[in-house]
């Protein structure tokens, strides 16, 4: 059977709460490790604080995302090449396989690309009561930090934003509150690369103060432990096939969406990166078909294709971080007939 290598999102979930001012040094807790096939490692451990480290095969651990902030919330992403195995049914849908050395929520991925580590700055403290399913009032200036580690270069950036959230009531447990982000703004543009270091207390903040990150919380993925930011091509009987997949909370099998436009349609797409919202990526289209265009910071593409353009196009997206590796996404879009 065929296959074919797409570049993937992982989300990260694990238990952030269990992490104390106690645990450090030889006291230090690993809470979360990950491989890829090229014996590089991520993981995430509890010295002091709650810190995030990447090891490349070979070299020495270097520190790429902490949580600074008492009852600090974290999004960590990775983006990885994973190699899955897409089929066409008889009737026409996209069906892939789990990827192989697989647990149903991580798979050893060949190879990571970049690390993203968001800490949420909730506003104080939660609410001392309150039923599941409260929210207390809405606040707004607390401050984030977004750091996008890049694995090749051994660097990162880091981009400053501002929310507005709340405490929301998670479970019936005294603790279980959690910050609802509502709304963020970015704040100014995003730092220059520096390499990541290997003692954590180098690990720049972004102009926020060193706190340690008390109670720190880890949000769960919400809708997918996995997605394809960009479109990916494979061959079936020798027709390109093009789709996004995502995999749900919950499931060991992905879902395939095909992506195809028609003419004298308008045609959008999306780029989903982990860290869209913050506009620290630009994109780019390299050699696009005549009339079509992409978000430069948004990452939508947007396209009327006409019927002198029906069949196949070849699509090259070149996404980057400032002073980070650039990235190019290649794939093969379809133009079909229109109905009636």
């Amino acid at each position: 059977m065929p296959t074919v290598v797409a570049q993937f999102v992982k989300q990260v979930d694990f238990p952030g709460s269990g992490c104390t001012e106690e645990m450090t040094g030889d006291k230090a807790k690993s809470l979360y490790t990950e491989n890829d096939e090229q014996g590089n490692t991520f993981e995430i451990k509890c010295d002091g604080q709650l810190l995030g480290f990447f090891t490349k095969k070979g070299g020495k651990p270097v520190c790429v995302g902490k949580c600074i902030y008492q009852w600090g919330h974290n999004y960590i992403n990775k983006k990885v090449l994973i190699e899955i195995e897409p089929t066409v049914t008889a009737v026409g849908d996209i069906k892939i396989k789990k990827p192989k050395n697989d647990d149903p929520k991580y798979k050893i991925p060949k190879e990571m690309q970049t690390i993203t580590w968001k800490n949420i700055e909730p506003h104080g403290d939660p609410p001392e009561k309150g039923e599941k399913g409260a929210t207390g009032p809405d606040f707004v200036g607390a401050k984030d930090i977004l750091w996008i580690f890049d694995v090749k270069t051994g660097s990162y950036v880091t981009q400053n934003t501002e929310n507005k959230g709340r405490w929301k009531k998670t479970g019936d447990e005294k603790d279980d509150w959690s910050w609802e982000v509502l709304e963020q703004k970015k704040l100014g543009d995003p730092s220059p690369s520096k390499k990541a270091p290997e003692d954590s207390k180098l690990f720049s903040m972004g102009g926020q103060t060193p706190t340690h990150g008390e109670r720190c919380v880890a949000i769960p993925p919400d809708q997918f432990v996995a997605y394809t930011p960009a479109p990916f091509t494979f061959m079936h009987d020798g027709v390109p096939q093009t789709c996004v997949a995502r995999l749900p909370v919950g499931s060991d099998e992905f879902e395939a969406e095909r992506i195809e436009a028609t003419v004298n349609k308008t045609f959008l797409f999306h780029f989903e990166m982990p860290h869209q919202e913050e506009e620290v990526i630009t994109h780019e289209l390299l050699e696009p078909p005549e009339g079509m265009t992409i978000g430069r910071l948004t990452g939508i593409i947007k396209w009327r294709p006409k019927n002198a353009q029906l069949g196949n196009h070849r699509i090259v997206v070149r996404h980057a971080y400032r002073g980070l590796t650039p990235h190019i996404d290649r794939f093969i879009l379809r133009v079909n007939k229109g109905g009636g």
